[in-house]
């Protein structure tokens, strides 16, 4: 039986065949442009990183070379012959920094003795730390001079805590005394290195009263400008 043509013979829509094409905006060209430039800033990069990599590996190898030349041209028993001496050099530097020299303690001592002060006994004590005493017996002229050579100490930083003790007078008018103080380690070194020291304010020696006597001095003279030692 013939189908009518007014009957449909198929379900399926019939659409157009060229659909309507989308139209790009200019925010999507934008994006499109940044994006393209960040791609080819990332590969220029890329590529710089990887040539400065081949250009340090070319140096390395080229130093390297260069090294390997220098150590061939070394006399290896030169080189050991230097490596002795510099080990003599240490060691020597090393003995002379830990010797012992006192004749820069004495050296000082006769520079702040004053002229009417004699000393009779000296004992020097060095411990293994470098810490160094000294402990003088002597004798000055009068209690004024005592005072006198007490201000001395106590001007003097490479001396610390001063103490003048065992205060007689004599029957010829003299003064006895003993001096014990603690001295800088720096002073029985036979080198020393250069140190800026800050500032320190000296400390004043202690004296002790004098022993059998009841008189005290009245006055206090300054130095004399003369620090010449008379012979002990």
């Amino acid at each position: 039986m013939p189908v009518s043509p007014t009957i449909p013979t198929s379900f399926v829509p019939k659409q157009p065949l060229d659909a309507p094409r989308r139209k790009m905006d200019a925010g999507d060209n934008i994006l499109l442009i940044v994006s393209l430039i960040i791609l080819a800033a990332s590969l220029i990069m890329a590529g710089g990183v990887f040539g400065y990599q081949k250009y340090l590996e070319s140096a390395i190898e080229v130093k390297a070379a260069a090294l390997e030349d220098a150590r061939s041209t070394i006399d290896q028993s030169e080189v050991e012959e230097l490596i002795r001496l510099k080990d003599r050099f240490v060691l020597g530097k090393s003995l002379l920094q830990n010797h012992i020299a006192s004749s820069r303690f004495f050296a000082l001592l006769e520079t702040i003795t004053l002229e009417n002060v004699k000393y009779d006994e000296l004992e020097l004590l060095v411990s293994d730390d470098r810490s160094t005493s000294v402990t003088l017996t002597g004798y000055a002229r009068n209690f004024n001079t005592l005072a006198a050579q007490s201000n001395e100490i106590a001007a003097e930083r490479n001396f610390k805590r001063a103490i003048f003790s065992d205060i007689s007078l004599n029957t010829n008018g003299t003064v006895e005394f003993t001096l014990t103080a603690y001295v800088n380690a720096d002073l029985m070194r036979m080198a020393v290195p250069e140190v800026v020291e800050a500032e320190v304010v000296p400390e004043e020696p202690v004296i002790e009263e004098p022993v059998g006597t009841t008189t005290e001095p009245t006055a206090t003279s300054t130095a004399p400008a003369a620090t010449t030692t008379q012979s002990l």
